[in-house]
């Protein structure tokens, strides 16, 4: 406690940035690391009280778990000696594994810093928040390296031969990946997915089943918020293995308006009057335009008795929002409003 007090005091003095993120990560592993030391300085004294005439003779159903003095007697040296060696071992193991602790505290982004600096954690930190791909695998292989030193030191303690734990891992991994192909081919496609970065963090994306904006791109699973609002989680794999179309990419798109339409007086005043309602709808200001409109006229003959002329205007405009859906409507209400001004005919549209 009396620890873990001085870092909050410390802590608190310090200005928000890098140095009191270091002291509050490192607060809470340091008085734990310190607490093991102080419990295990007793145990490691406690040999210290045996009589130095000390024998104890080990019963032969315990004589293979002799691994002091291998001779069948244990003195108190023997005991002394053991002690010391295990009690140094576990100190380590705990020291090294509150260390790993205090590894993940640090390299975690703090609350109350804005990482907009050049240094490599500040770039770190910020390729971290934004999901980069190259910060996110580093992440990844300094946790395991992390992880692995403190394993190391728990094996040392209970005396398991590293070879053997990582033979044994091995073949467990195989049997594991073989029996579990879906979810390593979702980690696999993630990790791809976070490398290439076809998409990030609030990208519009269409999947053919599922069109909605990115939330979280995880391991896993990749979560799409719908125009409804609902989350929809879709597997990283099949992620990858459609034709994901981000719409939020490139500088322009091109937005399509079709209205079917009669001119009335048939066709032969069609050319000037499209040419003013591409005029009207570049001046109506609904959509930042990258250039200029275009108008196409065809014929719909598909299951008709007689062509219907179908009038289209195809709409570059910068790709700022998905407002699409928005620009569609927009459009087509004025175009139907100008062709209605000018006396042409909308089919299947009726006024009361």
């Amino acid at each position: 406690d009396a620890v873990l007090r001085t870092f909050a005091s410390l802590a608190a003095r310090l200005e928000p940035g890098r140095a009191k993120h270091l002291v509050e990560a490192a607060s809470t592993p340091l008085a734990h690391a310190i607490d093991a030391s102080l419990m295990l300085l007793p145990l490691s004294l406690l040999p210290e009280w045996l009589p130095k005439k000390f024998r104890f003779h080990i019963p032969m159903q315990l004589r293979p778990f002799d691994v002091v003095s291998r001779d069948g007697w244990l003195n108190s040296h023997d005991i002394h000696v053991f002690v010391i060696s295990e009690s140094r071992l576990l100190l380590n193991a705990i020291c090294c594994s509150h260390l790993c602790s205090f590894f993940f505290r640090a390299k975690a982004c703090p609350r109350d810093y804005e990482p907009n600096g050049h240094s490599f954690i500040d770039r770190f930190w910020r390729g971290m928040s934004q999901q980069g791909g190259t910060y996110i695998i580093l992440d990844v292989a300094l946790g395991m390296f992390a992880i692995s030193l403190a394993a190391l030191q728990w094996l040392r303690f209970l005396h398991m031969d590293p070879t053997a734990v990582l033979t044994f891992g091995g073949i467990g991994g195989v049997a594991f990946g073989l029996a579990s192909q879906n979810l390593v081919g979702n980690l696999i496609a993630g990790l791809l997915i976070l490398v290439t970065r076809p998409f990030k963090l609030g990208d519009v994306i269409d999947t053919g089943s599922v069109r909605g904006r990115v939330r979280q791109v995880g391991w896993s699973f990749t979560k799409v918020e719908t125009a409804d609002g609902s989350i929809v989680s879709i597997p990283n794999k099949g992620v990858n293995e459609r034709q994901t179309t981000n719409e939020s990419a490139g500088s322009q798109k091109v937005i399509k308006c079709s209205v079917p339409v009669r001119f009335p007086q048939g066709f032969n005043q069609h050319e000037d009057l499209i040419e003013e309602l591409v005029r009207a709808v570049a001046d109506a200001g609904i959509c930042d335009l990258a250039k200029s409109p275009t108008a196409v006229l065809k014929l719909d003959i598909a299951g008709r008795r007689y062509p219907l002329p179908i009038l289209s205007i195809n709409l570059p405009v910068i790709n700022k929002e998905l407002t699409a859906a928005r620009i569609e409507s927009d459009v087509t209400l004025a175009m139907v409003r100008f062709l209605k001004a000018k006396g042409c005919e909308i089919p299947g549209l009726h006024s009361s």
